[in-house]
């Protein structure tokens, strides 16, 4: 599954979701050498960092199982730009 978060300061990244459940997601954050533990804590999801960060889209190919993995959705409209890509792991 592909992603793309937001971090507090503004800036987007990209990542692939490795699994996932309702509570952890591990992720491979674009041009980044490790994994990355996501924490559901408090309806927010949370890096090593303990900056929260903001999923703006999960997109799935027929091979995806996505049932259970995400309890909390919330509708929201954004589209990509420039900026995608370009950020720093979260755990920085």
């Amino acid at each position: 599954m592909y992603m793309m978060f937001r971090y507090a300061s503004g800036r987007r990244a990209e990542a692939v979701v490795l699994s996932s459940s309702r509570e952890r997601m591990r992720i491979v954050v674009r041009n980044c050498n490790d994994t990355i533990e996501l924490r559901l804590v408090g309806g927010r999801w949370v890096p090593p960092s303990g900056n929260p960060i903001e999923i703006e889209s999960l997109i799935a190919d027929n091979h995806t199982a996505t049932a259970g993995g995400f309890p909390a959705r919330y509708a929201r409209t954004l589209s990509a730009n420039a900026a995608i890509g370009t950020a720093a792991c979260p755990t920085a």
